[in-house]
Protein backbone atom coordinates (compact mmCIF):
# COMPACT_ATOMS: atom_id res chain seq x y z
CA UNK A 1 0.00 0.00 0.00
CA UNK A 2 1.29 3.62 -0.48
CA UNK A 3 2.07 6.07 2.02
CA UNK A 4 1.17 8.64 -0.64
CA UNK A 5 -1.36 11.74 0.87
CA UNK A 6 -4.16 12.38 -1.13
CA UNK A 7 -5.60 16.14 -1.18
CA UNK A 8 -9.02 16.86 -1.42
CA UNK A 9 -8.92 19.42 -3.87
CA UNK A 10 -6.93 16.60 -6.04
CA UNK A 11 -10.07 14.14 -5.79
CA UNK A 12 -12.65 17.01 -6.60
CA UNK A 13 -10.99 18.70 -9.82
CA UNK A 14 -10.71 14.60 -10.86
CA UNK A 15 -14.16 13.94 -9.95
CA UNK A 16 -15.37 17.23 -11.18
CA UNK A 17 -17.12 18.58 -8.27
CA UNK A 18 -16.52 20.37 -5.53
CA UNK A 19 -14.57 20.21 -2.21
CA UNK A 20 -17.33 20.83 -0.06
CA UNK A 21 -19.04 17.92 -2.13
CA UNK A 22 -16.11 15.66 -1.21
CA UNK A 23 -16.13 16.63 2.61
CA UNK A 24 -19.53 15.58 2.86
CA UNK A 25 -19.06 12.40 0.69
CA UNK A 26 -15.93 11.22 3.12
CA UNK A 27 -18.59 11.49 6.64
CA UNK A 28 -19.87 8.46 5.45
CA UNK A 29 -16.51 7.24 4.18
CA UNK A 30 -15.49 7.56 7.89
CA UNK A 31 -18.61 6.14 9.04
CA UNK A 32 -17.86 2.85 6.94
CA UNK A 33 -13.90 3.04 8.18
CA UNK A 34 -14.56 2.58 11.55
CA UNK A 35 -16.58 -0.65 10.97
CA UNK A 36 -13.10 -1.76 9.87
CA UNK A 37 -11.57 -0.34 12.66
CA UNK A 38 -9.75 2.21 10.18
CA UNK A 39 -9.54 5.87 10.70
CA UNK A 40 -9.29 8.55 7.89
CA UNK A 41 -6.68 11.18 8.87
CA UNK A 42 -7.58 14.97 7.73
CA UNK A 43 -4.61 17.05 8.26
CA UNK A 44 -5.66 20.22 8.24
CA UNK A 45 -9.10 20.25 5.26
CA UNK A 46 -6.55 18.87 2.73
CA UNK A 47 -4.91 16.04 3.33
CA UNK A 48 -6.25 11.90 3.63
CA UNK A 49 -4.17 9.18 5.19
CA UNK A 50 -5.98 6.22 6.52
CA UNK A 51 -4.33 4.59 9.29
CA UNK A 52 -4.72 1.28 10.82
CA UNK A 53 -2.91 -2.35 10.63
CA UNK A 54 -2.62 -3.56 7.15
CA UNK A 55 -4.30 -6.66 6.97
CA UNK A 56 -6.93 -4.79 8.10
CA UNK A 57 -6.98 -1.42 5.64
CA UNK A 58 -6.46 -4.50 2.75
CA UNK A 59 -9.20 -6.97 3.68
CA UNK A 60 -12.21 -4.38 2.55
CA UNK A 61 -10.58 -4.38 -1.02
CA UNK A 62 -10.30 -7.78 -1.74
CA UNK A 63 -13.30 -8.46 -2.66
Amino acid sequence: MSKKRVFVNEIAEELFVSNTTIHKDLEEVQRWLADFNLILIKKGIKVLRLKGKKMIIEEPFQS
